[in-house]
Formats: C-alpha cells, structure tokens, sequence
C-alpha cells in the first residue's frame, strides 16, 4: 500500500470515528474502552499474521513507554468523543439563543 493511500485511509477512518461515537448512547470512557479493546485485538491478529514474535522481554522492556501511550492514547479519545457529543449540545443552544 502507497503511503498517499495508507494516509487518506487513515484519515478517512479517523474522520468518520467521531461521527459515529456521536450516535452512541455510550459515554466517553466506555467508547474509549471499547476501541482500544478493538484495536488491541486487531494489533494482536496483525502480529500472528506477518508472524512478528511479540516476546514477554520485549513488552517488559517497553512497559512504562507502553502505559503512557495507552493512557494518553484513551484520553485523547476521551476528550474527542466528549467534544463531539458537547458539539451538538452547544450548536442547539446556539441555535435557540439565536431565534430570540
């Protein structure tokens, strides 16, 4: 895959990410469980697919780089899928204010 093509595909999907957390009767930090739970499970089928050894040395060594990203990885989630629930509130409340 070219890297024009991998970089539209990943916007296109990260674009579209926000739109459909902003129809799911979830909260933000469930949302957020939800597709790191999916994306974990997707890495780990990725890794058997092109046979990459994922050894207990290699995450150990790792594991405070690990733990930071992952907990900012979900509060960058968070904080998106918050903003665009709030995003429709706030264009309602625009909307009324400006009727009057």
């Amino acid at each position: 895959m070219s890297g024009k093509l991998a970089f539209v595909l990943s916007m296109i999907i990260f674009g579209a990410v926000g739109v459909f957390a902003k129809y799911i009767p979830l909260f933000s930090s469930e949302i957020a469980f939800w597709m790191s739970l999916i994306g974990a499970c997707f890495l780990i089928v990725i890794f058997i697919y092109i046979k990459e050894s994922l050894t207990k040395r290699s995450i150990l060594k790792n594991k405070w780089r690990l733990i930071l990203s992952s907990v900012a990885l979900c509060g960058n989630w968070i904080f998106l899928f918050q903003a665009k629930k709030q995003q429709l509130l706030m264009l309602h409340s625009a909307i009324i204010l400006h009727q009057y």
